[in-house]
């Protein structure tokens, strides 16, 4: 669920949304670690945020490369609420944080419009020490767009960490995620300095609370809200009338499509051997059985293609 808002002066916009009913399926059948669920709830958090703020068609993706143990994190949402990721340590553990897990690296940022032959590429260097904070970085020196972000996701149950690490509230293990969510809100260009940083104090005194009350807010009048987020300036909802779904456009058509890379006589010589070949998604985890008819029809395909 995603609600978006508008302050009444046009000075600032909002939205929020609630990723757990889109996340947690898709969770339990991909056997995420805790760690990697939270790092990949977040990205996705993130991206459906920024790309509700775009035009039906357009889209933006999210990749972190990092310098530590947590190499990739990739997340990918379109306006109308589609909305995937991949991490590529899904199994990973043994970090308190996910930003220790990544330990540094890059932001890219991809925009995608619709007949846009070639999509929009940023990149900056991940700067702040929370993912809510690399994505302000981006919004910022990218777009020059001041914003306040948060990424929040709550747990069912903790366990302490072993022992011979510090006690302290962020070195706990997750087990169970109970609700995954967010908010975006934007300064409007041209809104003078002040609003921002009365913004942000109140964000940044009210933030723990916020993020208590997020998973409730959803059937609460958008006065509740104002009160919440914008510090009782008065709003207006806007209309979303998109679902929030998890949705890969994988197929098997276009798992044959990229095994025209090959040259001919690789999937010749796969003929050959009779080879079953197996690949499976990464963003949505379906598992495409490659048969010999397969194989035979990237070989037509690569003919045609030297024919032409």
């Amino acid at each position: 669920m995603l609600k978006r808002f508008v302050a009444n002066d046009f000075t600032f916009r909002l939205s929020v949304v609630d990723l757990t009913p889109t996340l947690m399926p898709i969770r339990h059948t991909r056997s995420w670690s805790p760690l990697a669920t939270e790092a990949i709830g977040k990205m996705m958090t993130g991206a459906i945020l920024m790309a509700s703020h775009l035009k039906p068609g357009q889209g933006v993706g999210l990749l972190i490369r990092g310098e530590g143990a947590l190499k990739k994190i990739y997340a990918e949402a379109y306006h109308t609420g589609e909305v995937r990721a991949y991490c590529s340590e899904p199994q990973l553990s043994g970090f308190p944080t996910v930003e220790e897990a990544i330990g540094g690296g890059l932001l890219s940022v991809t925009r995608h419009q619709p007949f846009q032959k070639s999509p929009f590429h940023g990149n900056v260097p991940l700067v702040g020490s929370t993912l809510d904070e690399y994505l302000e970085h981006y919004l910022l020196q990218s777009q020059q767009i001041r914003s306040i972000m948060t990424l929040s996701t709550l747990w069912e149950q903790e366990v302490p960490f072993p022992a011979d690490i510090p006690s302290s509230p962020m070195n706990q293990e997750k087990t169970q995620p109970k609700w995954i969510g967010g908010y975006l809100l934007e300064i409007m260009p041209g809104v003078e300095d002040h609003v921002y940083q009365e913004l942000k104090k109140h964000h940044q005194v009210q933030n723990s609370q916020i993020r208590v009350m997020l998973p409730t807010l959803f059937s609460k009048d958008p006065s509740i809200w104002a009160s919440t987020f914008f510090n009782d300036h008065a709003i207006t909802e806007i209309d979303y009338p998109y679902s929030i779904r998890y949705e890969c456009p994988c197929s098997l058509e276009r798992v044959l499509r990229s095994l025209t890379l090959f040259e001919e006589e690789d999937i010749e010589a796969m003929i050959q051997e009779g080879s079953q070949e197996i690949v499976t998604c990464q963003m949505c985890g379906e598992i495409y059985h490659i048969s010999q008819e397969h194989l035979e029809t990237v070989k037509s395909w690569l003919k045609n293609t030297k024919a032409n």
